[in-house]
C-alpha cells in the first residue's frame, strides 16, 4: 500500500509539456520535409529542362538532315536561338 502512495506522489510532466515538445519536433520535421520537397522539385525541373533541350536538338538535327520544303532560314534561326537560350539557362 505504501508503494501505491509513493507512485501517486511522484511528479509527472504535464500534458501541455509533452504536446509542446511533440509539436516542436513535428514542426522541425515539416520544415525539413519542405526543404527536401523544394530540392526534389528543383531536381525535377532541371531534369525536365534537360529533356526539353535534348528533344529540341534532336528535332533540329532531323530538320537539318531532311530539309523539308517548308523549313526556311527563319525557322532555322529561331531554332538556333532557342537552343542557345536553353544552353545558357
Amino acid at each position: 500500500m505504501d508503494r501505491k502512495v509513493r507512485v501517486a506522489k511522484r511528479p509527472r510532466p504535464t500534458r501541455s509539456f509533452h504536446s509542446t515538445k511533440t509539436q516542436s519536433k513535428r514542426g522541425a520535421k515539416v520544415s525539413l520535409q519542405r526543404i527536401a520537397g523544394a530540392i526534389g522539385a528543383q531536381h525535377k525541373a532541371d531534369r525536365a529542362l534537360d529533356e526539353a533541350r535534348e528533344a529540341l536538338i534532336e528535332l533540329f538535327d532531323l530538320l537539318e538532315e531532311y530539309g523539308p520544303v517548308w523549313y526556311t532560314e527563319v525557322h532555322r534561326d529561331r531554332a538556333l536561338a532557342a537552343i542557345k537560350a536553353l544552353e545558357e539557362s
